[in-house]
């Protein structure tokens, strides 16, 4: 009997610890993230990027509609994973048991797969807008704007894929 309390008292506690840990993620992903100060060695990076590479009108609408599905797709992403790390939570909270420890870990591999799924449809719809960028723009303007996402951490090699600084491309 005491075998029995004590597992129970274990996997409460494991509960309790992953719940904690669940709770404190989502709070510091809520956190705005710190901004730079302004200062007159960055004052011209907070100005539009079609100002900083002095687009045409033409320009400006076929960028904002590059864009644009981008945004739409990061923002279904982010609300994707929400929802795909909720009904991991969901889950988990039914797996105390160890015999459960298998469906445990089925449901963590799904979760990782499509949040994985998900980050690479993100980061090709990414790669293409700035691609499709890249082809509108002048010369002049396509070293400002490789400039422009250097010091925004990202560099594109010559073989058209993005990767962070740093890091080798995936």
């Amino acid at each position: 009997m005491k075998t029995h309390h004590a597992r129970t008292l274990m996997f409460g506690v494991f509960a309790i610890t992953l719940c904690a840990g669940v709770v404190a993620g989502l709070l510091a992903a809520k956190l705005p993230a710190v901004q730079p100060k302004m200062d007159a060695t960055n004052a011209n990076d907070a100005a539009p990027l079609a100002e900083q590479l002095s687009l045409t009108v033409d320009q400006r609408e076929k960028m904002r509609g590059f864009w644009e599905g981008v945004r739409d797709l990061s923002q279904n992403s982010y609300d994707g994973a929400r929802k795909a790390e909720s009904e991991r939570d969901q889950a988990v909270v039914g797996l105390i048991p160890a015999e459960k420890m298998p469906q445990y870990n089925a449901i963590m591999r799904r979760y990782a797969e499509t949040c994985a799924s998900m980050e690479g449809k993100r980061k090709a719809a990414f790669d293409k807008a700035v691609r499709d960028t890249q082809r509108i723009l002048t010369d002049a303007q396509r070293r400002k704007y490789d400039e422009i996402l250097k010091k925004r951490g990202v560099a594109f090699p010559e073989n058209g894929g993005h990767e962070a600084l740093g890091e080798p491309a995936s």
